[in-house]
C-alpha cells in the first residue's frame, strides 16, 4: 500500500506540474509518462482544503460512473486519473476534521480500485497517435521513446535489440554505473522490440527516428539469432507491409501531437452521495485474471524488468526442450545475405553521424548452447569480430560468461532484472565502450527528478548473486 502511495504521489505531482491540475480536470488526452516528484506535501496547492472531502466524494463519483461504460483503454486512463484525483483529495483532509478518520479509510479504498483501473487499462490497446506498424509492442516502445523525448530530451545512449536486449540490458543500471565514473547526467533509453532482427533495426534507426532523435551513442544488444539471412524474418515483413510503414514510404515519420493547451484548474465544486462501491465486482465480470508480463509491465526507460528465475524442472515441464538442430531461427542458416547488409547499412549511416555502435552479445545458459547452437556461437564470434574491425563498431562478447549461472536467467536465452542490471554494470565499466559526451544539454529541460525515491530491487551499483527461489 505504502508503494502504491508513493507512486501516487510522483504522479499526482507531476500532474500539478505540467498543468493538469489535481482537481477539476477534465482530461483530453491519456497521460505518456509518469515521473516521480518531490513529495506532494511542498508543493503549492492548486485547490483549497476547506472542502476537500466533498471534492473527493465527487471525484470518485466520476470514476465509479465512468467505469460502468468504459470499454477503451483512453477511457480507462480517464477512470484512473478520477481515482488519483479522489486520492488526493481525501488525503487533503486534515488531521482535525471529524471526517478524517473516514476520510484515511476511504484513501485504501480508493487505492484498491485505482489499482483495479490500471489493470484494466493495461489489458487494452491504446489508440495510436500515428500508423501502426503492425506489431504491439514496435508501436508501443516507439510512442514510449518519443513521450520520454518529449518529456526529457534525447539519450545520450539507444539500446536497441530484440526481446533479449528489452529484458537483458537494464538502463537504469547503465546510468547509474557511468555516472560513478564521472558522466553526470546520462540518461540511457532501451528501444528493444521482440523479433527485432538487423534489418528491424536498421529501419528503427535509419528510417523511422530522425537525426535529432539519435543519441551519441547506440548499443545493439543481441545475439545471433538477429543475424540469421536464411530465416524468414517475420517482423521485418509485417512492419514492410503495414500502413505505417507506407507513410514512412512518403516521408512521414511517426510523431507525437502537440501538447494541448493548460486545463482549467478550478476546483470541483460536486457535492453528492458516495458512489455505489460495491458494483465495482459486477461491472468488473468478477475477479481479475492475472495479467502476463507484457507492453504494460515495461517501465519509463523502455526496461522489461522479469523477476523470475530459470528453474530447469519447472520451466521444462511447462515448454519443450528444442534442440538447435529443429529451432526456426536457426533454419538455412546463414550470416551472409539481407541482415548482414543491414549491418552494414546502419554502420554506414551512423559512421557519417558520427555515432559509435557497440554490438553485445548477450549471455545465454548452457541448457541453451546445445551442439548446433554452440557451433552457432563460435561462428558467429568470429563473423562479428572480423565485421567489427572491418567496419568499425566495437564487439563485446558475453554469450557464455554465466552459462551455469541459472540465477540471471528468466529462461534459457533471457535474462533476468538480476543479470540485466550486472550487464548494465559490466558495459559501463568496459573499456571498450567508446562513450564520450559530445552532445549539450538542451537549453531547457524540464526540473524533474527521475530517480524514484524508492529504488527498485537490484538497482545497485554491485549485485550480488540472488539467492535461488
Amino acid at each position: 500500500m505504502e508503494g502504491i502511495r508513493r507512486w501516487l504521489r510522483g504522479t499526482i505531482a507531476l500532474i500539478c506540474i505540467v498543468g493538469i491540475g489535481s482537481c477539476g480536470y477534465e482530461p483530453l488526452d491519456p497521460p505518456s509518462i509518469a515521473v516521480e516528484q518531490q513529495p506532494l506535501e511542498t508543493l503549492p496547492r492548486a485547490c483549497s482544503q476547506e472542502n476537500a472531502f466533498g471534492e473527493a466524494v465527487g471525484k470518485a463519483s466520476s470514476a465509479s460512473g465512468l467505469a460502468q461504460t468504459a470499454r477503451s483503454r483512453e477511457e480507462w486512463q480517464t477512470v484512473v486519473l478520477y481515482w488519483m484525483q479522489a486520492i488526493e483529495r481525501m488525503q487533503a483532509v486534515k488531521g482535525d476534521d471529524p471526517k478524517w478518520a473516514f476520510a484515511q479509510k476511504k484513501v485504501a479504498e480508493y487505492q484498491h480500485y485505482l489499482t483495479i483501473a490500471k489493470q484494466q487499462a493495461n489489458r487494452l490497446p491504446q489508440s495510436l497517435p500515428f500508423t501502426s506498424f503492425k506489431s504491439q509492442i514496435f508501436d508501443e516502445k516507439l510512442w514510449l521513446f518519443l513521450s520520454y523525448r518529449a518529456a526529457l530530451q534525447t539519450p545520450d545512449i539507444l539500446i536497441v535489440g530484440s526481446s533479449r536486449a528489452l529484458q537483458g540490458v537494464d538502463p537504469i543500471a547503465l546510468e547509474k554505473n557511468l555516472i560513478a565514473r564521472g558522466h553526470e547526467g546520462i540518461k540511457a533509453f532501451n528501444l528493444g522490440i521482440n523479433g527485432s532482427t538487423a534489418k528491424v533495426v536498421d529501419v528503427l534507426v535509419r528510417e523511422i527516428l530522425t537525426p535529432e532523435q539519435l543519441p551519441d551513442l547506440i548499443i545493439w544488444a543481441d545475439g545471433v539469432r538477429a543475424f540469421n539471412s536464411g530465416r524468414e524474418d517475420l517482423t521485418d515483413n509485417a512492419i514492410a507491409s503495414s500502413s505505417g510503414y507506407q507513410e514512412l514510404l512518403r516521408g512521414k515519420r511517426p510523431t507525437l501531437p502537440a501538447a494541448s493547451a493548460a486545463h482549467s484548474q478550478t476546483c470541483s465544486s460536486r457535492q453528492g452521495i458516495l458512489p455505489s462501491i460495491p458494483k465495482l465486482g459486477g461491472w468488473l465480470g468478477g475477479e481479475l485474471p492475472a495479467i502476463a508480463a507484457g507492453v504494460g509491465e515495461i517501465d519509463a526507460n523502455g526496461f522489461l524488468a522479469i523477476s523470475r528465475r530459470f528453474d530447469r524442472d519447472r520451466y521444462y515441464q511447462q515448454f519443450p526442450d528444442v534442440p538447435g538442430l529443429y529451432d526456426a531461427d536457426y533454419q538455412n542458416f546463414t550470416l551472409v545475405g539481407e541482415q548482414t547488409e543491414a549491418l552494414e547499412r546502419l554502420q554506414n549511416y551512423l559512421q557519417q553521424r558520427q555515432i559509435p555502435l557497440v554490438f553485445v552479445n548477450l549471455p545465454v545458459t548452457g541448457d541453451y548452447l546445445d551442439e548446433t547452437r554452440q557451433g552457432r556461437e563460435r561462428q558467429f564470434r568470429t563473423f562479428m569480430t572480423e565485421q567489427g574491425q572491418k567496419q568499425g563498431f566495437t564487439f563485446i562478447d558475453l554469450g557464455e560468461q554465466w552459462r551455469e549461472r541459472l540465477e540471471y536467467f528468466a529462461d534459457p536465452s533471457h535474462l533476468n532484472r538480476y543479470g540485466a542490471v550486472l550487464v548494465g554494470e559490466q558495459l559501463a565499466n568496459n573499456p571498450a565502450l567508446p562513450y564520450m559526451r559530445t552532445k549539450k544539454p538542451d537549453a531547457v529541460l524540464p526540473a524533474l527528478e527521475t530517480t524514484p525515491t524508492q529504488p527498485r530491487e537490484s538497482e545497485t551499483l554491485i549485485l550480488p548473486t540472488p539467492p535461488l527461489d
